[in-house]
C-alpha cells in the first residue's frame, strides 16, 4: 500500500501518502526512514522538516516482486543462488528493465 502510493508519483512528501493510504503519519514517516535506509526511495528536496522523495528502481522491483506474491528472499536467493552485493542487485535489475 505504502510503496504503491510512492510509486504511483514522481516525487512525494509523508504527507502525501498519509493522505493516500489513511495510515498514521508517524508510521509513514518511521516506514519512510526504512525504506530510505534500505535505499528504496531516496530524498530529492528538503527544507526544515519539509521532504520530498522519488522511488528507486529497487522499490518498483521491490513492488512488482511482491504483488506477483513471491517471497522476497527466496526470489532473491534463488535468482542469484545466494544474496547478491549490491552491485550485482543493481545489474540484475538493470538487465531486467
Amino acid at each position: 500500500m505504502v510503496l504503491r502510493a510512492i510509486i504511483s508519483r514522481e516525487l512525494v512528501s509523508p504527507s502525501d501518502v498519509v493522505i493516500a493510504t489513511g495510515l498514521p503519519r508517524y508510521s509513514v514517516l518511521a516506514m519512510f526512514q526504512c525504506l530510505e535506509a534500505m535505499g528504496f526511495v531516496r530524498p530529492v528536496y528538503s527544507r526544515g522538516s519539509y521532504k520530498l522523495y522519488s522511488a528507486t528502481i529497487y522499490a518498483k522491483k521491490l513492488l512488482e516482486i511482491l504483488e506477483n506474491g513471491y517471497d522476497v528472499a527466496e526470489f532473491i536467493i534463488s535468482s542469484r543462488g545466494e544474496a547478491p552485493s549490491n552491485s550485482s542487485l543493481e545489474e540484475s535489475i538493470e538487465s531486467e528493465t
